[in-house]
């Protein structure tokens, strides 16, 4: 009989997280060796609904409970709400993006037997965080908040069947788009005042609009993009903020483009191959893996990235023009339940930042053999089949359940 693992996860849910999540369910029912049970999370304010007809293996394991104690019981989520409820219990978690995880994160990690995150940066971060454990009342020390469980490294997986290189300018959105070269941004624009939101949305926009403005033959932005939902509120707080910071810049400005809402992955891959798209940008503060960069990596375009985090797994420094800059303090204005007030993260040299996109933008040929080195790398080592056999590796030499009682054969004499 297969032993029972149970997982909790957003599997349902239009974000990375669901998308993490459906890859390592996927990979978990790919072993065939457990009966596995799934259930369903919401995660946090992004639309449900993900989960159609090509995710099958998952919808029929799905449940609204529990009958029995699991043997094995995973949550996908962050540290703080993982919960002991099998026999072994395994965090699978993004975890963080600066360089100091918050106490609750610790405390969470630790009630698991198992840690596993996607990239050296987040495993580092969780085992380099300590506070001072003091005494209710007297507030006096009392011992240390740190690591004490195991933490695997995991890789996100791109899948190579969804995602890859063609060429391609079938993408209706961008018919109406005149320029010919175009810098593409995919991510949230999260809350932070200009220049502090997690993605650096807006230090990018103010950059981009001042290195390009006044000269002829101007590249365009595309922004995919919302403040983590996709309604019609949410579409007119992204453009009100590009409209905030272009009153910031004078000049003949280029133009910014604003995609808003769900896209299928197969949108998303044609949209990253798009013949106007010759480059992609981002200007993030940190990433515990960087999904979407991963998946655009393998197009064979220049990557314009933070030279910091997670995503350096797989971004290879000497290869990719990855931006410069220094680690400073969280701002006030994004300070919350996952980011702590003592924290650092990345800020780019906006500067310099400047000057490499219009250098690209310029000379963009000699840019083109280093994006084609990275996509071989990020399909070679990179993809789902080598994330599950790795996750198959970890769970052999971790998991320690109890024996089976077998009754001994008897021998007839």
């Amino acid at each position: 009989m297969k032993k029972i693992f149970a997982i909790s996860a957003p599997v349902d849910s239009h974000s990375g997280y669901g998308a993490k999540s459906r890859d390592i369910v996927n990979a978990i029912i790919a072993l065939d060796i457990y009966d596995v049970k799934i259930i369903n999370q919401c995660w946090g304010s992004t639309p449900s609904g993900y989960l159609n007809e090509d995710h099958e293996e998952i919808k029929k394991r799905l449940v609204k409970n529990l009958q029995e104690k699991p043997d094995i019981w995973a949550q996908i989520t962050i540290p703080s709400e993982f919960q002991r409820v099998g026999n072994y219990n395994i965090l699978f978690t993004s975890g963080i993006e600066t360089d100091l995880a918050p106490s609750d994160f610790i405390e969470g990690c630790n009630r698991a037997d198992l840690v596993i995150v996607p990239s050296q940066f987040t495993k580092d971060t969780l085992m380099n965080t300590a506070f001072e454990r003091r005494e209710q009342g007297s507030n006096k020390p009392v011992g240390k908040i740190q690591i004490e469980t195991n933490i695997e490294v995991l890789m996100e997986g791109l899948d190579t069947t969804r995602y890859f290189n063609t060429s391609t300018s079938d993408f209706e959105l961008l018919d109406n788009i005149n320029e010919k070269f175009c810098f593409l941004y995919t991510s949230h624009w999260l809350n932070g005042e200009l220049g502090e939101d997690r993605k650096d949305a807006s230090g990018l926009v103010k950059t981009f609009l001042e290195t390009f403005k006044n000269i002829p033959n101007k590249p365009a932005l595309i922004m995919k993009t919302s403040a983590a939902a996709y309604s019609i509120m949410d579409r007119d707080l992204i453009v009100s903020r590009i409209e905030a910071i272009k009153k910031l810049v004078t000049g003949d400005l280029p133009k910014i483009y604003l995609i808003h809402g769900s896209l299928t992955e197969d949108e998303v891959n044609a949209l990253n191959n798009h013949s106007k798209v010759k480059a992609f940008v981002s200007f993030t503060k940190g990433e515990g893996w960087g999904r979407c960069l991963l998946e655009q990596s393998v197009c064979q375009k220049p990557m314009i990235v933070s030279k910091w985090s997670g995503h350096l797994d797989f971004l290879k420094i000497d290869i990719n023009p990855l931006l410069e800059g220094t680690i400073k303090p969280v701002h006030s204005s994004v300070i919350n339940n996952m980011i702590v007030a003592e924290s650092k993260w990345f800020t780019v040299d906006y500067n310099a930042a400047g000057k490499k996109m219009l250098d690209v933008f310029k000379n963009y040929p000699k840019y083109v053999e280093g994006a084609k080195k990275q996509s071989y790398i990020s399909r070679m080592n990179f993809n789902l089949g080598v994330m599950r056999n790795k996750l198959e590796g970890i769970l052999v030499d971790n998991i320690k359940l109890p024996a089976e009682f077998v009754m001994p054969k008897l021998i007839k004499i």
